[in-house]
């Protein structure tokens, strides 16, 4: 018996929203019998390390005359955060071979039939970066509003061997006891690969007991604890990878530097 056949499978680009990517596959589904057939459903089974991802069943409801050639648009959907953990577990590196195996099923005169078809992708997962912060920068003091305007000098460690962008950066802060705040980076941030991008933020910091602060500054005593969180979007400007959110908490112990540096 002559079977329908997928001659080709690509992947046309990862969107990751929330806990999901969404995986857009082209597959180019050829009826190389002599006579018609109804393509009923596309079934598929994604594996990493023989461990199952995802298995789900798209009804496509095809019909194809003898010969005839289609292309089958598909969204795969993909538990990012698992695919990273499992990555993580049993390579240390930022991409792997997941398998899939499609299985076809179809209707013609000689009844209903599901035929196999086994193909192989290369699915990038970006290390998220890490953060250090250098030092914590004053700039001024608003008397009467108890609002300090403060710097944070940090660098942003890119580990994966290809450049990335961050967008939408969003930040909170909390120095010491008595000051919080949070900020909004309105510019893109530019990562170089397998390097450091050192950045200053700005952010405003609402202060209980603004003389306490002051005092610790006047007497050498601005060493503080803090915690920072950052939420934001790496992207890259290709086709194979759109959006990775990211979510950072880092804890610390940093000086208060009395002056802005130049």
């Amino acid at each position: 018996m002559v079977l329908p056949s997928l001659t080709d499978v690509t992947s046309v680009g990862i969107d990751v929203r929330g806990d999901t990517a969404f995986l857009d596959l082209n597959m180019v589904l050829e009826n190389k019998a002599p006579y018609g057939m109804h393509v009923q459903s596309i079934t598929y089974d994604l594996k990493l390390d023989e461990r199952t991802l995802v298995s789900e069943e798209h009804h496509i409801n095809l019909d194809q005359e003898a010969g005839e050639i289609d292309t089958i648009s598909l969204e795969m959907h993909l538990p990012h955060k698992h695919i990273g953990q499992v990555i993580k577990e049993i390579q240390s590196q930022d991409s792997t071979k997941v398998g899939a195996q499609f299985s076809i099923t179809y209707d013609t005169f000689f009844g209903t039939h599901t035929i196999p078809s086994s193909y192989s992708f290369n699915i990038r997962t970006p290390v998220p970066p890490k953060v250090e912060l250098n030092r914590i920068k004053l700039g001024f003091f608003e008397v009467g509003q108890n609002i300090f305007q403060l710097f944070i000098d940090l660098d942003i460690i890119n580990e994966n061997e290809f450049g990335m962008r961050v967008k939408n950066l969003e930040y909170e802060a909390e120095f010491g006891d008595n000051l919080t705040g949070r900020g909004k980076a309105d510019d893109l941030v530019e990562l170089k690969k397998m390097g450091r991008t050192n950045v200053e933020l700005p952010i405003v910091v609402d202060v209980d007991r603004p003389m306490q602060v002051i005092w610790k500054i006047i007497t050498n005593k601005d060493r503080m604890d803090y915690h920072l969180r950052f939420k934001g979007i790496l992207f890259q400007d290709t086709a194979d990878q759109k959006n990775v959110p990211f979510d950072i908490e880092v804890n610390g112990n940093a000086e208060l530097v009395k002056k802005r540096e130049r």
